[in-house]
């Protein structure tokens, strides 16, 4: 992902230098400047938006039956078509068959973290970047109420959750568990990043090991009378 994100922000560097002499290439770097900014102002937090992305017009052409059916079959949702490329978004940026049309902006990692999440963990004054995140959200939580799925762990401590939608998870424990130490709140992302790309089928711990509480029993075995003197 590194290597990735490394290649997108050259790329986009390197547009920049070429913007000077080339019109497609000003197009680009021109598109996506405030981006964020004008995607926020446009599309209401409340909004329930199917996002479409096609890197040109080609693309566009080929996907515009199935955002044409989408809007037919589910009028309740907003649609946001992004583009790649300028010969894609200068033709049909006036689309009337979607509700909001930009450039797509430059997809990395930071990027992606801060479009998605950045409104919502703003609205409860959280910042998306802290790196205390977990207990301020647990905090927050403690006296507002949010949607939440339950699990209940099986006699080996592991609950499971089949079909969860992508994005990033809160995970706490909400009941004492009887002769174990409590878990520490901690995130969960899904697809989760790896060496290998993107893990769909995720596996989570808490940082900390869950620490089993066992009850001691002291016994004096030392006679501590006056009269009787340990060795030296």
């Amino acid at each position: 992902m590194l290597i990735y994100d490394f290649c997108i922000a050259l790329y986009s560097g390197l547009l920049s230098v070429v913007a000077l002499w080339n019109k497609k290439a000003k197009q680009w770097v021109a598109g996506r400047k405030n981006i964020f900014e004008r995607m926020s102002a446009a599309i209401a937090s409340s909004d329930r938006v199917v996002w479409i992305h096609v890197a040109s017009l080609g693309e566009f052409e080929q996907g515009r039956p199935i955002i044409e059916e989408i809007r037919r079959q589910h009028p309740e949702y907003k649609i946001l078509l992004t583009f790649f490329s300028p010969s894609g978004y200068e033709i049909r940026k006036n689309y009337d068959g979607a509700d909001y049309i930009f450039y797509l902006p430059a997809d990395t990692l930071s990027n992606v973290k801060n479009y998605i999440y950045k409104d919502a963990f703003a609205a409860i004054g959280i910042a998306i970047d802290d790196p205390d995140l977990a207990t301020k959200l647990d905090a927050y939580l403690s006296e507002n109420e949010a949607a939440a799925i339950k699990l209940c762990t099986d006699a080996n401590g592991m609950a499971s959750c089949a079909d969860l939608p992508l994005g990033l998870y809160f995970v706490r424990q909400t009941n004492a568990v009887e002769g174990f130490a409590p878990c520490t709140p901690f995130l969960v992302t899904v697809p989760m990043e790896s060496t290998d790309g993107y893990v769909y089928a995720v596996n989570a711990s808490p940082k900390t090991e869950v620490a089993k509480l066992t009850s001691i029993t002291i016994q004096k075995v030392w006679n501590t009378d006056a009269s009787t003197k340990a060795a030296d």
